[in-house]
C-alpha cells in the first residue's frame, strides 16, 4: 500500500505502529520514500515524536526523530524540494552509512540538536545550530582511513567547534580540539595529540 503525502511523495512498503499511551509519537518500519515510483529514500525504521509547538503553529515540528539503518550509497539526487520546512529537536541516526567521491562512512552514529529544514540546496547535515557528535568505526576521507573516530562540538552559524575528537590513524591514536568555519573552509587546531605515529617514506601523509 503506498499513502501520498506532501502531494509530491509516496510512503510505500511500510507498517505504521502507534501506542495510545504515547500520542505524540508513533514509527514507521519500514519506510521507503518514493516520487513518481522512484525510490528517494529507504530506512530500516523510523521514530518520531510531535512536538507540542507543532499544536500550537502550522510549523511542523518534532522534539525527538530516531532513524535506524539508512544506506546513503545508492540513494536519488532529488533533494526534496517539495518538502514543507520542519524542525526537530533532537535527530539520531543509527547505523548511517555514506558514501561521495571525497568519503565514506559506514555504521556510523550520529546525533544533532536543533535540526532545521528550510533550504534544499543547502546539505541536510548542516541545517542545524547546536550541539552534535558522530561516531564510526571507520572513516575513509581523501584516501586517508581514519578508525574509531569520535567527534563532539557545536555548530552555530558557519562556525563549528569542535570541542573533542579522537581516533586512530596510520596505527597511531589522536586526539584533540579544532575550529573549521565552512565560509572560508579554514580549520584550525587547538590542539592535536598523536601517539605511536609511524610513517613509511613511500606513504603519502595526503
Amino acid at each position: 500500500h503506498t499513502l501520498a503525502i506532501f502531494s509530491h511523495y509516496q510512503l510505500a512498503e511500510t507498517q505504521l505502529h502507534y501506542d495510545i499511551k504515547q500520542p505524540l509519537q508513533f514509527s514507521l518500519q519500514p519506510l521507503t520514500v518514493k516520487k513518481e515510483n522512484k525510490t528517494l529514500l529507504s530506512v530500516h525504521s523510523i521514530t518520531l515524536k510531535l512536538s507540542l509547538r507543532s499544536l500550537q503553529t502550522q510549523h511542523l515540528a518534532f522534539s525527538n526523530v530516531i532513524i535506524d539503518g539508512i544506506d546513503l550509497h545508492h540513494q536519488q539526487g532529488d533533494k526534496f524540494e517539495h518538502l514543507p520546512a520542519l524542525s526537530i529537536d533532537r535527530l539520531a541516526i543509527n547505523n548511517l552509512s555514506i558514501a561521495t567521491p571525497a568519503i565514506t562512512i559506514n555504521r556510523a552514529q550520529l546525533q544533532i540538536d536543533n535540526w532545521q529544514y528550510s533550504d534544499h540546496k543547502q546539505p541536510w547535515w548542516q541545517q542545524f545550530s547546536g550541539q552534535f557528535q558522530l561516531s564510526a568505526p571507520q572513516i575513509t576521507w581523501h584516501n586517508q582511513t581514519l578508525e574509531n573516530l569520535l567527534l563532539n562540538g557545536t555548530k552555530q552559524k558557519q562556525q563549528w567547534q569542535m570541542t573533542g575528537f579522537s581516533g586512530k590513524w596510520q596505527q597511531a591514536d589522536f586526539n584533540g580540539k579544532a575550529y573549521y568555519n565552512s565560509d572560508t573552509q579554514l580549520l584550525t587546531l587547538d590542539k592535536l595529540t598523536l601517539i605511536n605515529l609511524r610513517i613509511q617514506q613511500s606513504q603519502p601523509l595526503l
